[in-house]
């Protein structure tokens, strides 16, 4: 297991032994959006979208990482940091690791804040079936599959990093997606040490608006030699 330097567990990533990161750019990368692409050797490109204005904040990013097999990008809400923040994104893209199981590697994330925290809990879990629609427009198979986990941690230990400020309430919400290519972690962290009424913890109205931004995460795939069909509308001929 290792910790990533910004001041929480939660930012904690079990990742196969190495840590991670992403450029944003790629497929409809936009100012409120980012996106990751694997673009590995060969004539197909994937890449993973996520939107930087969830809900009334907007985010930016704080730190990445790059490591043999995979990379980790960090962002926060515009006003915070790294060392000073409320709630962090973290997205995590294995290199051309398609056979590796999120819902496994999220269980392993899991399982390690068992020994940090006096208590976890798993407040949520579900398991879809999703589209992609870039793949479905060409006639290509386009259902991938998703898992996520909303996990609670109470009273986790002190850390020994004095750059870590370990807060009573730490929750996490993960959703994993198996690519073609590869496979991706979306982690959305809370920490604080009071449940608000409007927290993650305190109100559904909040818990309803992470569930709909972790819904709308999606992939985007295509074999280079379909992009012309793309553009020169004949998806899906």
């Amino acid at each position: 297991m290792q910790m990533r330097r910004h001041g929480s567990y939660l930012c904690a990533a079990v990742l196969l032994g190495t840590s991670l990161t992403i450029p944003a750019v790629g497929l409809n990368a936009q100012t409120t959006g980012a996106a990751t692409v694997v673009k590995p050797p060969g004539n197909y490109t994937e890449g993973i979208i996520l939107s930087m204005q969830v809900g009334s904040h907007h985010w930016h990013l704080d730190m990445s990482y790059d490591r043999p097999i995979s990379t980790m990008q960090e962002y926060v809400q515009d006003g915070e940091t790294g060392q000073n923040w409320s709630e962090m994104i973290t997205l995590v893209t294995l290199k051309n690791h398609p056979e590796v199981s999120t819902a496994k590697y999220i269980g392993g994330i899991v399982q390690s804040f068992r020994a940090i925290c006096a208590k976890v809990e798993i407040l949520d879990l579900v398991t879809k079936t999703e589209t992609d629609s870039l793949r479905q427009s060409v006639g290509l198979p386009a259902s991938y599959q998703t898992v996520s986990a909303l996990m609670q941690c109470d009273d986790p230990k002190p850390s020994s990093n004095p750059a870590i400020h370990v807060k009573k309430h730490e929750v996490v919400w993960f959703k994993g997606i198996q690519g073609w290519l590869t496979a991706y972690i979306v982690q959305r962290a809370w920490h604080s040490d009071d449940i608000g009424p409007d927290s993650i913890l305190g109100s559904e109205k909040t818990r309803s608006e992470w569930r709909e931004a972790l819904d709308q995460i999606t992939i985007a795939g295509l074999p280079d030699d379909k992009r012309s069909d793309l553009s020169n509308g004949n998806a899906g001929k």
